[in-house]
């Protein structure tokens, strides 16, 4: 092949280079930047300074971040039941409960909450229910008896206010309401007898779950394999094994942990969604779909169940099930704060991109520190070719997340198609880089700017890199082939070329690939 020969080569497969430039990656959900711990210790904190407004809103962030974790739903209840909003702390207890039927303290807490709103049949409810489970609790069994008095039902108020003494033979307050209800009932008054009960199950439960709580996990999993190898009909020790081995990583071992926290407790929702987290983390999402499903027909209004249930249809793309269940929880003002977002990116992959838009702008406007939004408004201008309005998203989206490499590659996207400042986007890329080594578009973005600098080496080597991440990505295979023409390797440029049909066979351009191979062997032969 003469000079002119390859002079027409090298022109032809610079614009293959271009349209490979052209591609700003697909799409994905990408986590929020705050952390979780970072997040604990802000609501922490803003509790312990009697700032409960501001604990409700980062444990409602919490909740969005995790929707099974129980502890934030008892700790949004609390933040609740101080600041005086009775109504939405009940909830969030019972959200709790949902998820872990036998939380003792947020039953505890509903009850007293009930007892504040003198709803006096259920807190009377509440506090029977918890006390099936601890029978010898006196302060329990003293709200009970208060509970029954005010009620009305004084028979059953003396005979409660009898247990409280049989527990606690000197307790003031029951001694005194005692006294007053056998007069007004003719009641007499029994010698209290002490009650002693075997409490080795709920202490050893108990020391478990204080340790889960604190996040030591290892340290609780010993606890709870010796409790359930003496009772292993015990629902809640079933349940918190789940949750230790989850948190552990043992997905497996946790699935049956719940599958048999529900065959002996039918009514555990949380056993049932965490049975179906679980399906999913060993990658059988059709059958956390089917748990999924049959519990929100159990329980139509659990909420964790439906978000989780939307988020995976939206994951298996059957976004015509997944668009009605986010629209249903962002009307019913939910702590999800991604809904907006997560409907945006439905409409996004329906290529709808006005409704895209629309809603990405308004996660936006509800969460303005919520970087995934600003992320996929900016691809949609880089797909509009709008590169100053993708830039000053860009921008406002590496304030909030600054080492993201997904940003960090968008911004150099940006600069490498207006043909501004190449250093700088060369330093955005090796950033992204650092951040993660295997960023597959970051490398080949990367690549080709070093083709088109004259770096062969360099731009060989990236290339290479990614294709070793991803050997089946077409465009890779053919801008390594252009790459090795301009270094003068023609053998490795015509198996790179070879490479690109194959894994590419129908490619619009394989009729112009097919000639450049020959003129390469051409060239060859001729040297």
């Amino acid at each position: 092949m003469g000079t002119q020969g390859r002079s027409r080569a090298l022109k032809l497969m610079f614009c293959l280079l271009l349209a490979g430039a052209m591609q700003a990656g697909s799409p994905r959900i990408v986590h929020a930047a705050e952390t979780r711990s970072s997040l604990e210790q802000k609501a922490y904190t803003a509790y312990q300074q009697k700032n409960y407004t501001q604990a409700i809103v980062y444990y409602r962030q919490l909740i969005a971040l995790d929707p099974l974790e129980v502890q934030y739903y008892f700790n949004l209840g609390v933040a609740y039941h101080q600041s005086g909003q009775t109504q939405e702390a009940i909830k969030a207890y019972r959200q709790a409960i949902d998820l872990e039927p036998g939380y003792h303290d947020a039953y505890t807490n509903l009850g007293s909450a009930y007892f504040q709103l003198q709803q006096w049949p259920q807190a009377i409810e509440t506090f029977q229910r918890v006390l099936r489970e601890r029978p010898g609790d006196p302060g329990l069994t003293l709200n009970l008896a208060i509970a029954y008095e005010r009620s009305g039902q004084l028979q059953a108020a003396v005979s409660a206010y009898q247990s409280v003494l049989k527990l606690q033979p000197e307790n003031a307050q029951a001694k005194a309401r005692l006294a007053v209800l056998s007069k007004q009932t003719g009641v007499s008054v029994t010698e209290p007898q002490l009650v002693v009960q075997n409490p080795a199950m709920q202490q050893q439960f108990q020391e478990a779950r204080e340790l889960t709580e604190n996040k030591k996990w290892s340290q609780a999993l010993p606890i709870l394999n010796k409790l359930l190898v003496q009772y292993p009909n015990f629902a809640d020790g079933q349940y918190l094994l789940g949750r230790t081995l989850t948190q552990l990583g043992k997905h497996q071992e946790a699935l049956q942990a719940f599958s048999r926290t529900v065959a002996l407790r039918p009514d555990h929702y949380g056993a049932h969604h965490q049975l179906a987290m679980s399906y999913e983390r060993l990658g059988q999402d059709e059958k956390a779909v089917g748990i999924l499903t049959n519990l929100l027909q159990i329980k139509p209004d659990y909420t964790p169940a439906r978000y989780d249930l939307g988020r995976l249809y939206e994951e298996m793309q059957q976004m015509d099930k997944a668009v009605p269940i986010f629209e249903s929880l962002l009307r019913q003002n939910t702590p999800y704060r991604d809904l907006s977002y997560r409907l945006g990116w439905a409409y996004h992959l329906r290529n709808d991109l006005e409704q895209a838009q629309a809603y990405y702008s308004q996660s936006i406007r509800q969460y303005p520190d919520f970087a995934p939004a600003y992320v996929k408004l900016s691809k949609i201008a880089l797909q509009n070719q709008h590169y100053d309005s993708a830039e000053k998203l860009l921008t406002e989206a590496l304030k909030l997340e600054p080492r993201s490499p997904e940003v960090q590659y968008l911004l150099a996207t940006v600069l490498y198609h207006r043909k501004q400042e190449p250093a700088k986007a060369l330093k955005y890329l090796d950033q992204a880089l650092v951040s993660n080594a295997n960023y597959i578009d970051a490398l080949s973005l990367r690549g080709i700017m070093h083709y088109e600098a004259g770096r062969q080496p360099q731009a060989i080597a990236d290339f290479l890199k990614a294709l070793s991440l991803a050997p089946k990505r077409a465009d890779l295979h053919r801008n390594l082939a252009v790459a090795y023409v301009k270094a003068g390797q023609a053998p490795k440029a015509i198996a790179a070329f070879e490479a690109y049909l194959l894994t590419s066979p129908n490619a619009p351009d394989k009729d112009q690939i097919k000639q450049l191979i020959q003129e390469l062997r051409n060239y060859q032969s001729g040297q």
